[in-house]
């Protein structure tokens, strides 16, 4: 199975709580694919302020510049956009199935690796 944090340095940016956030990891078993996250517990200005993104970015070390943010919601974008790093929206719940949005939308979001290994 491809393991994308060997390849890719990868942080949890999102608006739900600390414990909310640990708990669903742990459940999901996908807690070591990640080596920050930051959640709306660590901010003072929540989504679609960049502070969570600009947070994430420093504690990976990587400039917005070679970062790719994959969101499924239009407040993910923002983020994204304001902060001048790329975008990858992924259909959800919150989004659908089609963008309007001017951005790349994946459906599913197994697709989501598919698109990050092209060459």
């Amino acid at each position: 199975m491809l393991q994308p944090r060997n390849r890719f340095a990868l942080g949890l940016v999102t608006s739900g709580s600390k414990t909310r956030v640990v708990r669903d990891l742990i459940k999901t078993g996908i807690t070591e694919c990640f080596q920050v996250f930051v959640t709306g517990d660590d901010v003072r200005k929540p989504k679609p302020s960049p502070e969570s993104l600009h947070a994430e970015l420093e504690k990976l070390g990587v400039p917005s510049n070679e970062a790719l943010y994959v969101g499924d919601a239009r407040a993910d974008y923002e983020i994204a956009r304001v902060a001048d790093v790329a975008f990858l929206g992924v259909a959800s719940k919150f989004s659908g199935s089609t963008s309007d949005d001017g951005y790349q939308r994946v459906d599913p979001t197994s697709n989501v690796i598919k698109v990050l290994l092209r060459e």
